[in-house]
């Protein structure tokens, strides 16, 4: 092919996409009587503040241009026109407006095919549909956090921001939040939050929460050493000479629980807790697995043997140490007070 042919077929090429851009549509709106579709401005359906806004334009005005050109012309226009590379310039764009707009979009295109580069621009009048669909978007700091047990919190300390492609500026405090945290409970929970924006969109998120278990009480009772061995084998005797078994000392749970009652006890001496809850709540917030607790308490005597010899000369005392039903017991003192829970 010589030279002319060259630049004869190139210019064909540009001819069939400018004949494109000035006659096919991107939609199909409705056309009034007379009115040719030459007449009718294709629609852009763009998002609000769109960053590639351009991009798109060029990409679906390619896409009429390639579906209005007749399949005999496509190998003329394929090697010739640079569509990809080609450079996109609108008049007259406000993406921050919602609505229609009619813009002029001018497309320059290099046609690499020809033995001297040739580059022509095409214009076409678009209407632009600019449309807000995007909802905000709700960025936590974390998605799931720790609370201690009672913790005072609010829920929005842990939103890092919110942001809308509007630009509509949103605040944190705008949040509706939807809190179902108890932290007077241990377990997992969720918090919800959404917001919506100028246009309808809700944009949510979500945040999952632990409230941690209630910590155990600190016990300032004696809860091991020899004093606690020597009252329990005072106790295990006396029950061997009235025919009973033996009763095991607790464990760390149940030992931790009683020292706790005897630091209570010697401040407070009821078989009632300070806060008025039954004194077994104790081995409850230690995780003690019991039944039948029987507690006794004495602040009488010195040494380890007057304290047992005071609890087997009380009628209601020596009967919890002499039950049948028991086979555990917890002993504990703080300072001058005893206190000792049998249990099954």
């Amino acid at each position: 092919m010589t030279q002319k042919h060259k630049a004869l077929s190139s210019s064909l090429t540009i001819v069939t996409l400018l004949t494109c851009f000035t006659t096919a549509a991107l939609t199909s709106p409705i056309r009034a009587e007379g009115e040719s579709e030459a007449d009718v401005k294709p629609t852009i359906r763009l998002e609000i503040n769109d960053l590639n806004a351009a991009d798109k334009i060029k990409t679906a005005l390619f896409q009429e241009a390639a579906v209005s050109v007749p399949a005999e012309a496509t190998t003329l226009m394929a090697p010739a026109a640079d569509l990809t590379n080609a450079e996109i310039k609108i008049d007259q764009l406000d993406l921050s407006k919602l609505g229609p707009q009619d813009v002029m979009v001018h497309l320059t295109l290099n046609n690499s095919a020809a033995q001297n580069s040739l580059q022509t621009t095409l214009s076409r009048e678009v209407t632009l549909d600019i449309q807000d669909t995007t909802a905000p978007v709700i960025e936590l700091k974390y998605p799931h956090i720790r609370l201690e047990y009672e913790e005072e919190w609010n829920p929005l300390d842990w939103v890092e921001s919110v942001s809308d492609n509007s630009l509509e500026p949103l605040d944190i405090q705008q949040l509706w939040v939807e809190n179902y945290v108890d932290a007077s409970t241990s377990g997992e929970y969720e918090v919800y939050f959404s917001i919506a924006d100028a246009s309808g969109n809700v944009g949510s998120a979500t945040l999952g929460v632990q409230v941690k278990e209630k910590p155990k009480p600190k016990s300032s009772g004696i809860v091991a050493g020899d004093a606690i061995t020597s009252m329990l084998n005072l106790i295990n005797n006396a029950r061997a000479d009235a025919g009973l078994d033996p009763l095991s000392l607790g464990d760390e749970n149940a030992q931790a629980a009683i020292g706790v009652r005897a630091s209570e006890a010697a401040g407070y001496v009821s078989h009632k807790r300070p806060d008025g809850s039954h004194y077994k709540t104790a081995f409850d917030e230690y995780g003690v697995s019991y039944s039948h607790p029987l507690e006794i308490l004495t602040y009488s005597g010195s040494t380890v043997q007057d304290k047992f010899n005071w609890w087997m000369n009380s009628s209601g005392h020596r009967s919890i140490i002499l039950s049948s039903s028991s086979t555990k017991i917890a002993i504990g003192y703080s300072g001058k007070m005893w206190a000792a829970i049998a249990y099954q």
